[in-house]
This record gives structure tokens, C-alpha cells and sequence, in this order.
């Protein structure tokens, strides 16, 4: 009889186990299942609220917060997007589709003690982890690095799971897919802008025209292409050197990019000519725009490797127009205005004629 019961009771233990097990299992099935879902999207903010999803159905935290820095120079503090999760939001129903159509739902503030964490991460280049404090939650924050660069930092606050497996998983899992779509996004630039200038390339910028073109006619918009040349170029490769003539070609881009406005796009269209896509302008607009950019590069010092420069441009302007009605005419009508104006005497604007 007691030897019954042991048995009985070691089955019991066993199958207690097993079920345990099984759940476990089932468990770790559907964490991986979820932290896959990851790889699914091209959108930081999207990867984001799923992170957040999963960690909500294993922890408890206050909230997490993931900022994405401008990158426009190298580790720096300035930060771009702030996206930001609490936690009890998901003690209900969570509509993540929700979310993503209202992103402003998402969207976090910068506090004085984030900035302090993001310096120490940036300075550190390591995750930073600080206890539970009588004033506040426990906080760890965790750096996104591409080429020892950060570009993002995700903070969790008032989570306790730093020692559990499956959260050292979770946090990997995430900063490598953030690594996956900044780098996606990297190569995408390479392929829309010039390396050198920083423009649009030649085949992009023109798809965007014809995308701008087919806008203005569906919905009887003006549109105006501006082509701009900068004056005896391979004067400045022959008496300086390559090397110059590059810092020249970086500031005359520069230049045009800060005298239109954000709605507006340039693009380098081959060697020293810059193409200017201005969205719902006319002819008269376009004019003055283009005299603008000519006024600000004439006026402004160039200076490359201690050699201090003047450059001019000529520019062609052309408007969409019954002639001028698909890419390539308007193009070649904004390009015979710039040689009108190279004939002028360069350093001058003009407007094509067609209509």
C-alpha cells in the first residue's frame, strides 16, 4: 500500500512536471513567435509597439521609451523621433493598428533625466542599468550602434527582468532589428542621393519629378524645373585641383538646398548642373526663386582647403505648360533657358518661352 502510494505519487510529480514543461514550452513558442513579427516591418515605430507588446505579456513596467537620433553628425545628442509606451496600456485590449495610423499616439517628450541617461550612454557606449531609488523606478537603458555610432537608445522603466533569459533575448532581438531597418535606410540613400552633394541623384530626382508632374496635371497644378550650372567649372578642377572643385560642388548644393523651400527638391543632374523642382509654382515664382539661388551663391565666400573662391551660376527655368507637358520636355526646356543665359553672358536667369 505505501509502496502504491509512492508510485502514485511520483506519477504525479512526474506528469505536475511535464505539464509544466509542456507550458513552458508553449511559452517560449510564443515568445519567439512574437519577437518574429519584428522582422516583418521597415518601420522603427512599428518594431517598437510590437517590442513593447511582447514585453507586456511576460513583465510589468511603467514604460519604454525609444528615441532615434537626426544622425546628421556622428554619435550626436540631437534627437529625432521620441517614441514613448506605458505599460499599463496594455492591462487592456491593445490596438497596435490603431497606433500606427495615429502615430501621434506614440510620440514622447524629452525630460531633463532622459537627456542625462542618453549623455552617459553616449558616453559610455554600454548599457546602463540603475536601481530602484526612493524617487524613482528602476531604469536600464540600452544603445542601437551601427560602426560604434549610436542612433538610438531604449530606456525601460519600472521593469525587473535584467537576470531572465528571455528579456536578455528580447532586448537583443530588438536592437538588432533596429539595426536591420537603419541599415535598410542607409542603403536606400545610397541609391536616391549623390554621394558627393548629398541631392537627390540624376534617376531619382527625375522620377520625383514625373510623380510631381502627373500630381500637377490630375489635380491643374503649376509646376517649375529649374536647371542650374555652375559657371567655368573646370576652371576651378584646372587651377585648383579636383579636391576644390568637390567643396564647390558640396556648397553650391548646399546653397540651393537652403533658398528653397522643404516642399521643394534639387538633385544633382550630372557634373556641375543641379536640377530644382518647384512644387506648385509658376512661371513668375520661379523666376524669383531662381534669381534668389543665383544672389546667395554670387554673395557667398567659398572656401576649400584655404583657397577663399567666388563662384556664379546661370539658371534655366521652365513651367509646366501644353509644350512642355512630360518630363523630358520640360527639362529640355528649363536646360535651353540655361543656355540662353550661358549665351547672356552667364551669371543670369532665364525663363523659357514655350507655352
Amino acid at each position: 500500500s505505501i509502496q502504491l502510494k509512492t508510485v502514485k505519487k511520483s506519477l504525479e510529480e512526474q506528469i505536475v512536471s511535464t505539464n509544466f514543461l509542456g507550458q513552458k514550452a508553449d511559452e517560449i513558442v510564443a515568445f519567439y513567435e512574437q519577437i518574429r513579427e519584428m522582422s516583418k516591418s521597415l518601420d522603427p515605430y512599428e518594431a517598437f509597439l510590437i517590442f513593447a507588446e511582447a514585453l507586456s505579456c511576460y513583465y510589468r513596467f511603467n514604460e519604454v521609451k525609444l528615441t532615434l537620433f537626426d544622425g546628421k553628425e556622428p554619435n550626436s545628442h540631437s534627437p529625432g523621433e521620441i517614441y514613448s509606451i506605458k505599460g499599463n496600456l496594455f492591462r487592456g485590449i491593445f490596438d497596435r493598428t490603431l497606433y500606427l495610423k495615429e502615430r501621434k499616439r506614440g510620440k514622447g517628450e524629452l525630460f531633463p533625466f532622459d537627456q542625462s541617461v542618453h549623455d552617459t550612454v553616449f558616453s559610455q557606449k554600454t548599457p546602463l542599468i540603475l536601481d530602484e531609488e526612493e524617487s524613482r523606478p528602476s531604469v536600464a537603458a540600452y544603445p542601437a550602434m551601427i560602426q560604434d555610432k549610436i542612433f538610438a537608445v531604449l530606456i525601460l522603466i519600472g521593469v525587473e527582468a535584467e537576470q531572465d533569459p528571455l528579456f536578455s533575448v528580447l532586448i537583443e532581438r530588438f536592437i538588432s532589428e533596429l539595426q536591420r531597418v537603419k541599415l535598410y535606410e542607409s542603403v536606400q540613400n545610397l541609391a536616391i542621393t549623390d554621394g558627393l552633394t548629398g541631392v537627390y541623384a540624376r534617376h531619382h530626382l527625375l522620377g520625383r519629378l514625373g510623380e510631381e508632374m502627373e500630381r500637377s496635371k490630375r489635380f491643374g497644378l503649376k509646376l517649375s524645373f529649374l536647371m542650374v550650372d555652375i559657371d567655368f567649372f573646370k576652371h576651378f578642377n584646372d587651377q585648383y585641383g579636383h579636391l576644390v572643385g568637390d567643396v564647390v560642388l558640396k556648397q553650391v548644393a548646399q546653397a540651393i538646398k537652403k533658398n528653397i523651400r522643404e516642399v521643394d527638391f534639387a538633385g544633382r543632374y550630372g557634373g556641375e548642373e543641379f536640377g530644382v523642382v518647384l512644387i506648385e509654382t509658376d512661371e513668375g515664382t520661379a523666376f524669383l526663386v531662381a534669381e534668389r539661388i543665383r544672389r546667395a551663391i554670387q554673395d557667398k565666400e567659398f572656401i576649400a582647403y584655404e583657397e577663399k573662391l567666388r563662384v556664379n551660376v546661370s539658371v534655366g527655368a521652365a513651367t509646366l505648360s501644353p509644350t512642355a507637358n512630360n518630363v523630358n520636355a520640360l527639362v529640355e526646356a528649363a536646360d535651353s533657358a540655361l543656355y540662353q543665359a550661358k549665351r547672356s553672358g552667364r551669371n543670369r536667369v532665364c525663363v523659357s518661352n514655350l507655352a
